[in-house]
């Protein structure tokens, strides 16, 4: 085998491994990245349903409980990181 399709071979395979684990490394972001949204997701739906249960809590003059339903709220928006 010449020396430059040595050299050819050598560049191919190396690069073939790097853009491998590089892909490979993507999935796994991408995966990761789905799994948050769909957890981020989840958890907006559930503390958007919790917040309505407390207006109707409150609005049957369910003070306390409607403001433990506020606090469940509040700390479902906190992990999501949502500071409104």
């Amino acid at each position: 085998m010449s020396k430059s399709l040595k050299s050819f071979a050598l560049v191919s395979l190396v690069f073939s491994l790097t853009c491998g684990v590089g892909l490979a490394a993507n999935d796994m972001v991408v995966k990761h990245t789905l799994a948050q949204t769909a957890a981020s997701s989840d958890g907006k739906a559930e503390a958007d349903k919790l917040f309505q249960d407390g207006v109707q809590l409150f609005r049957r003059g369910e003070y306390p409980k409607a403001l433990q339903t506020y606090q469940r709220v509040l700390e479902i928006r906190r992990k999501l990181g949502d500071k409104a």
